[in-house]
Order: C-alpha cells, then structure tokens, then sequence
C-alpha cells in the first residue's frame, strides 16, 4: 500500500519538546532546497524547536541526526527518547534517518542549512533531491565535533565531499598562528566551496573521476610535507580513512594523540553508524 500522505496539523505537537538538547528530536520545516553543486544539495529548514540548537556546543563539525519524510510523505515521523532508546507512534511510518553535518546556523532566524550530497538512488539523496518547502523533518543533536588544538603549528584537514561542511566549519575555527593544509576529493572540480579560515590555508582540491573513493584523497595524504608533530583530522570512507591514519602514523611520523579519524560512510552500508571514531 503507498504511503499516505500526512498534514503538518496532524503531527504538531501539544507542548514545546523538553529534556537535555542532545536527547531531544527538534522539529523543522524545509524552507528552501537549492542544487548548489552537480553533487549537493543544500536543504534550509526553519522552526522555534531549533532555538537552543548550537551546532558548536562540543567542538565543530560535529553531526546531527536527520529523520526524513518517507516517498510520498511531506511530513516524518518524529520519535521521542524513551527509557529504552527511540520510540514511534504505533502504525506510523518509519522515517530515513542519516546523518550529516550542519552546514550553516543562524541563532537569530533558527535557520539550519544542510548540504546533502546526491550519489545514486539512496534513500537519503532521493529525499534531498525532492525536498520543497513545507516538508517537516526531524532534528537531533548536535554530536560530538572537533576543537582544534591552539598549539598547533600545522593541522591537516582532509576529507571527501561528505565531509565538507565538517572541514568548513573547523577550518574557521583554527587559529591564525597555526599552518592549516587542506586536501579535499569530490566526485569533480564544480563541488567545490569556498574554505575560509583565519589560519594561513593551503587548500587542494582532488577530482575524483573514475578513481576510487578515497584513492586520490590517500595518495595526497602520503604525498603531503607534513612535520612530525603535525595534527590532523580526517574524515571519509570508513576503511579509507583508517588506511590513512596508518600513513600518517607510519610514512609522516605524527603522534597517534595527534591524528582524529572519522568513518562518515562505508561502502555497501546503507547507513553506517555516526559514531565510527576509529576507536
């Protein structure tokens, strides 16, 4: 049986959402949906549930969780935290729930802006491609990000597209007095963004073409002129970026304290889970 379709008025809820900020799922209603590159999609919601959400309350680039409209749903189905983890209204749909990494916030307006990156027909970035204004999703978060070290001589960002807006956001909280290299693999030369920082920046785009995920994005790490006590962040495909913390343990010679992975994705995972910290 399709999917029916449901009005925001039969979903709002009585009362404002109560408990800590990280254990709540915050309402949010798509304001706009804009194709800013041949591979993302940046969606904006909007809602009063949004207005204690920090996206910076512990480090930057850290995740939200998103819970998504269904095919031929406008509206989610929102869970609540029970005792024993999430809990769903009886016979309600259940959402598609990724994770992603907020890409703009303004506290005055309570607009969230996520870029979703579009690759085939994932349930995720076929929700993005069809996302339009009204459309009513959920919102949890944020997780947990990264503070870069203000003692750090040189810092090394280096990610794929899903972890672009992560790489913004710590690239403009890293401080001027440090050495800042950036290394960025996207699927082609037009996804790339403008990577701001106060810190003197280098940064290298890596068209990805035919090559394997990852594949560029390593060989530029092992490539890079690096010092030994250089920190780095890194962030892709969850076997790629363990691959690269083992050159930059082995070939680079830095600090294992020093170098902070994140698998955001696996190949022939659907969903993988947001809290692959290579541990």
């Amino acid at each position: 049986m399709p999917a029916t379709e449901r009005t925001a008025t039969e979903t709002t809820p009585t009362a404002p959402p109560t408990g800590p900020p990280r254990r709540r799922i915050r309402r949010a209603t798509v304001t706009d949906s804009q194709r800013i590159s041949p591979h993302v999609q940046r969606v904006t919601v909007e809602g009063p549930e949004l207005a204690d959400f920090d996206p910076a309350r512990d480090g930057f680039g850290g995740h939200v969780k998103l819970f998504l409209p269904t095919p031929g749903e406008r509206v989610a189905t929102i869970p609540t935290f029970g005792p024993n983890g999430l809990e769903f209204p009886e016979r309600a749909s259940r959402p598609i729930v990724r994770t992603y990494t907020p890409r703009a916030f303004d506290p005055s307006t309570h607009r969230l802006s996520v870029d979703m990156v579009l690759h085939g027909e994932g349930a995720a970035s076929s929700w993005a491609a069809r996302a339009q204004p009204g459309h009513v999703i959920g919102v949890a978060g944020p997780g947990r990000g990264y503070h870069p070290s203000p003692d750090a001589a040189h810092l090394l960002l280096a990610g794929d597209e899903t972890a672009l807006s992560a790489i913004i956001a710590i690239a403009a909280a890293v401080p001027s007095a440090t050495a800042l290299q950036v290394l960025v693999e996207v699927p082609e030369l037009a996804d790339a963004q403008d990577v701001a920082s106060p810190a003197g920046a280098t940064v290298s785009w890596l068209a990805r073409g035919d090559h394997e995920p990852g594949a560029l994005l390593r060989a530029a790490v092992v490539a890079a002129d690096l010092p030994s006590q250089a920190h780095a962040w890194v962030a892709a495909e969850a076997r790629t970026v363990r691959d690269i913390r083992r050159d930059l343990l082995d070939v680079h010679g830095c600090a294992r304290d020093r170098v902070v992975i994140r698998g955001y994705w696996r190949a022939g995972t659907a969903d993988h889970p947001d809290h692959d910290y290579g541990d």
